[in-house]
């Protein structure tokens, strides 16, 4: 995926953000207090916002709990399992694009991708809504331990 916008007036309306959505793992909750000098100056929240952006993603669902395995009995909702990766980043016209940071480059003007990767549990609850349970990895930042999140999502269907 890639989204950008050119010219004099680019990112002065709208900036994109590969965090949380796009990137999985990248949430207000996934920096530490100290990572941030001051208020709106953090490196590591500012790498994820720009007025372009590039995101790729892979995953791959399979079956843990369902009804077409024959044993499971009738009425238990069907619970699927999925390993997945993504990797985004983001610029603006100022920024330089590198896989990795070297000593002494500016932090604010030097983009690396932010990577991660995972695993999620999702179930369909009823066909009301979707509950789904995630374990991260960021690969590239100083949070290194597993990140657990979940997520509810409810839907309709059309007639």
């Amino acid at each position: 995926l890639y989204y950008g916008q050119f010219g004099r007036d680019a990112g002065r309306t709208f900036n994109a953000n590969i965090g949380s959505n796009l990137v999985r793992g990248y949430t207000a909750g996934s920096f530490y207090r100290n990572e941030c000098v001051g208020i709106g100056v953090c490196e590591e929240v500012n790498r994820l916002v720009g007025s372009q952006i590039a995101v790729a993603s892979a995953e791959i669902r399979f079956p843990l709990l369902s009804p077409m395995f024959g044993w499971v009995p009738p009425g238990v909702p069907p619970i699927e399992g999925a390993i997945w990766g993504d990797v985004g980043i983001a610029w603006d016209q100022r920024s330089t694009l590198a896989f990795q940071r070297r000593p002494g480059d500016n932090p604010f003007t030097v983009r690396t991708p932010s990577t991660a990767v995972g695993f999620s549990l999702r179930t369909n609850v009823f066909g009301i809504m979707i509950l789904r349970a995630d374990g991260e990895q960021l690969l590239d930042h100083q949070l290194r331990s597993l990140v657990l999140a979940t997520n509810t999502s409810s839907y309709s269907r059309a007639p």
